[in-house]
């Protein structure tokens, strides 16, 4: 049930203005991450930065798991002075539902683009969110979804990658959810 609320979310929140500048898939061994980016002044006239929604999958025998979440971010360019380099900080909630328990978490963390010039058709990009026990609340005590890629723009708006990433949860008392822990391929779309 808590699955099918969850579903249900992220498509009323896929129905936000058309103003969605992109789109995310990633898959791998045993998860899939799907999520939509925009300008956070679509949705909030005059707001500054990007919003960002998503959720991942996780179907694996006795460990199935679903994370939707939804965040905001203020971005902007770095000051590299060779290269491209948007950088962003900001906030994110995270329902994490797993197996056997469930709960939320309010994490703060940041992501990084990088473009070197003369290879701007490459990226390299890293993000981090983490939320300690204060900020979390149900049966999670801490939460962090972290990940690197490596991509390629093999049309204009629209790039293939490979990635790593780990999204995890621990559980009171002794326990842990474990979202995803591993490689994946990706599609970016930006519209």
């Amino acid at each position: 049930m808590k699955a099918k609320i969850g579903f249900g979310l992220v498509l009323a929140a896929a129905t936000l203005p058309a103003a969605a500048a992109g789109f995310d898939a990633a898959i791998g061994e045993e998860a899939v991450r799907v999520g939509l980016t925009g300008d956070l002044s679509s949705v909030f006239g005059g707001a500054k930065g990007q919003y960002d929604l998503g959720a991942l999958w996780r179907s694996e025998d006795g460990g199935d798991a679903f994370v939707p979440h939804v965040g905001v971010l203020l971005t902007g360019d770095a000051g590299a002075r060779d290269a491209k380099v948007v950088a962003g900080l900001g906030i994110r909630a995270a329902y994490i539902d797993g197996e056997n328990d469930d709960g939320a978490a309010i994490a703060l963390g940041g992501q990084v683009d990088v473009r070197i010039p003369g290879y701007d058709r490459i990226a390299l990009g890293a993000y981090a969110y983490g939320a300690p026990e204060v900020t979390s609340f149900g049966d999670v005590d801490s939460y962090y979804d972290i990940g690197v890629s490596v991509g390629y723009e093999v049309i204009k708006d629209a790039s293939v990658y490979v990635g790593w990433r780990q999204v995890q949860a621990d559980i009171d008392p002794n326990g842990e959810i474990e979202a995803d822990d591993g490689f994946h391929l990706g599609l970016r779309l930006n519209f």
